[in-house]
């Protein structure tokens, strides 16, 4: 710790100081002759004192301040992440590593040494501190794994990450083709059975859970066989002990792969459970891996929903794609005239830049109005303001010149009435901007301003989306830009993926399709969750004014077919309601949801069931090529499971990995210190006490 004392006035003037209290304390008692009958001993004793408390007055009035550097030694971090999924216990010879590894383990923190912080993590379907191995992951996530290592130990002196793995991923990015690189070693820990195992099993099962009466179910099977040449088997398909179809498979290669598609015609509404099974061969590794179950929900209608527009626009595509990834719609995008003549036959519909500068589309505009059909209306450079202001009661959009800017999206935190969760708004705020009108800004009263404009990085009250009722108390939506396609595109570059831009959009729509008045209280779940999804429940309550309210408790109560109940309370995310109910074991399930308002007892029920995940099991080939490329990226090195002791010592002779040092400046006056005050009080009361004793004043 360095110290040191800085102050307004200069120090120097402590020459100038201590003579002068001397000096007036001498002074002070010179002649006075009220002393004379006080012994010389004590007399000097309270010149002194006196001296001393004009000299820590006249300190005061320099006004000294104390700095100080606090200097601080960060030891180097080692996280050690061990893959805690299903694949590591059923590997080959799972049983010679795994104790193995349950020995040397805890060991490694032993050796390490006091100088270093070693803390263990495990990972699979989450990323989590553990005190014990156990292995019963359904799933494997590289990717997310490091990113939250490296969230969590971003201000820490992370040294290096140990990656204890067999490689197997089949969830999440590769963590190879991660965006941001990551900013500490790993070394990579190779576990499980790099080689070939005789073995037949269902790599992956594709299929839309959601589908139509009427239509038919296309199911995708990809199969694999490793050193099974020559082998003869049989893959087929049943609902219960109904077989829908099977098919001869004859192994043709060392490594085999086909791809099956089975076309099955949905003939009854409701939760229908398909098993895929391909019969074992002689001398396999596992029988686990050769079953796989698709669970579909079969609905009987579909709502439709026209984009129109008068030229063709990214956006638009955009827009479609991300509804389609909802079964229960179907799109068209259409043309002013077309869309004219078969309004009707709509449940929604996107006006996209129309009312236009060259096309005012009043005859659309008018059967929309007229057959009461909510609208999401989508603004852009071509659109003209002053028809579309021409809409509403007063002018929505005020603007001098046609002039655009660049906006960013950021939700309104108060009006979540999309339920979306923490990382979804996070996604959905990083988008790129849309182009907006250079304008002034007043929504209707009743309107709800889902997202504001972020211009540069200032939040403004602008809307970017917004809802309300319009004509005669429709819904309609307004987004008041163009672009975005480059959401979509956004997101892919950064997941590889589309579910946040396809999840608001499809909100938005399914908002104004959902008719609000039709019932008081209203509760959504999907019908099919996989065993590693989280139920997620979303529940409305209005009055009898139809205002939304999220005062009562909602109470929920889930049966599985195993007669186990769970039940829970919503959570209030006003003004509606949301519940995480977490996930559930394989099985079929009832539920029932209730609330009270007033006198008025609400109630509904319903059901979903929950669908085996096998991804462990489909897979048990190590990935040792993963964990080397990834060590070898992060300038990390690959060490065989056998030589896990020899782990320290390697880390140790890491030039790289050593403990770092930050300093904090801290700065107090010297009239902070309280004990300061009482001392010239404790000093002032003993002269006093001394002088009156003795009949001075």
């Amino acid at each position: 710790m360095a110290f040191k004392i800085i102050s307004e006035y200069s120090l120097w003037l402590l020459v100038f100081v201590i003579p002068i209290a001397i000096m007036t304390g001498i002074y002070f008692y010179k002649n006075d002759s009220t002393l004379s009958e006080m012994p010389a001993p004590l007399c000097k004793t309270i010149r002194i004192l006196r001296m001393v408390t004009l000299f820590i007055l006249f300190l005061l009035l320099l006004s000294p301040v104390f700095k100080w550097y606090r200097f601080q030694i960060h030891k180097p971090v080692i996280v050690i992440a061990v893959d805690q999924s299903k694949s590591m216990a059923i590997s080959h010879n799972a049983s010679q590593q795994i104790p193995f590894l349950k020995k040397y383990l805890p060991q490694i923190k032993e050796k390490m040494g006091s100088g270093y912080d070693v803390q263990l993590f495990g990972f699979g379907s989450t990323m989590r501190r553990i005190d014990s191995l156990s292995f019963n992951d359904n799933q494997t996530n590289f990717s997310s794994a490091l990113q939250q290592i490296q969230n969590e130990f971003e201000y820490q002196n992370i040294g290096a990450v140990v990656l204890i793995s067999d490689g197997i991923i089949n969830n999440g990015q590769n963590p190879l083709f991660m965006n941001s690189s990551l900013a500490f070693p790993v070394y990579s820990v190779v576990t499980g059975d790099t080689s070939l195992q005789r073995d037949i099993f269902i790599e992956k099962v594709i299929y839309n859970p959601h589908a139509y009466l009427g239509n038919n179910i296309r199911i995708q099977v990809n199969l694999r066989a490793n050193l099974a040449s020559g082998e003869h088997t049989r893959i087929q398909i049943r609902e219960g002990n109904e077989q829908l179809d099977s098919r001869l498979v004859t192994i043709t290669d060392r490594k085999y792969f086909q791809s099956f598609t089975f076309m099955i015609e949905a003939k009854k509404a409701g939760t229908h459970t398909y098993t895929i099974e391909v019969d074992s061969i002689a001398n396999e590794y596992t029988v686990k891996n050769n079953k796989a179950m698709a669970v579909i929900h079969v609905t009987t209608d579909k709502q439709k929903v026209f984009i129109v527009s008068e030229a063709p626009h990214p956006d638009m595509g955009a827009m479609r794609y991300a509804l389609e990834s909802n079964a229960a719609i179907e799109v068209s995008i259409l043309s002013p005239e077309v869309a004219t003549d078969s309004v009707v036959k709509s449940n929604g519909i996107i006006l996209y830049q129309l009312p236009s500068i060259t096309n005012s589309s009043s005859t659309l505009i008018k059967k929309i109005i007229t057959a009461q059909i909510p609208v999401l209306f989508v603004l852009g450079s071509q659109s003209q303001l002053s028809q579309f202001n021409s809409l509403f009661s007063s002018p929505m959009i005020i603007a001098n010149k046609k002039q655009t800017e660049d906006a960013f999206l950021v939700f309104n935190k108060d009006e979540n009435i999309f339920s979306m969760s923490d990382d979804e708004i996070k996604t959905c705020e990083d988008f790129p901007p849309l182009l907006v009108p250079f304008a002034d800004y007043k929504l209707p009263s009743d309107a709800e301003a889902v997202a504001f404009q972020r211009i540069k990085h200032i939040t403004t009250s602008k809307p970017l989306i917004a809802f309300m009722t319009w004509q005669s108390n429709q819904k309609c939506g307004i987004i008041f830009g163009e672009g975005l396609y480059r959401w979509r595109l956004n997101e892919f570059a950064k997941t590889q993926q589309h579910s946040c831009f396809n999840k608001l959009i499809n909100k938005m729509v399914a908002y104004l399709m959902t008719n609000q008045k039709k019932e008081y209280f209203t509760v959504n779940v999907k019908p099919v969750f996989s065993e590693i999804e989280n139920v997620e429940f979303q529940a409305e309550l209005y009055n009898k004014s139809y205002e939304p309210l999220n005062t009562p408790d909602v109470q929920l109560s889930i049966i599985s077919d195993k007669n186990k109940t769970y039940t829970f309370t919503f959570d209030k995310n006003a003004p509606y309601y949301s519940l995480n109910a977490g996930a559930f074991p394989v099985g079929e399930y009832q539920w029932t949801a209730t609330t009270t308002l007033g006198n008025d007892f609400f109630k509904k029920t319903g059901a979903f069931k929950i669908r085996e995940e096998n991804l462990e099991i489909q897979n048990l080939t190590a990935d040792y090529s993963l964990m080397e490329q990834l060590a070898l990226r992060t300038k990390g090195e690959v060490i065989p499971l056998s030589q896990l002791n020899a782990l320290p010592d390697k880390i140790k002779t890491n030039k790289n990995i050593v403990a770092t040092s930050s300093s904090s400046e801290n700065f107090v006056t010297l009239i902070e210190f309280k004990i300061i005050l009482i001392l010239i009080v404790l000093l002032l009361a003993i002269e006093w006490f001394i002088r009156r004793f003795y009949g001075s004043l």
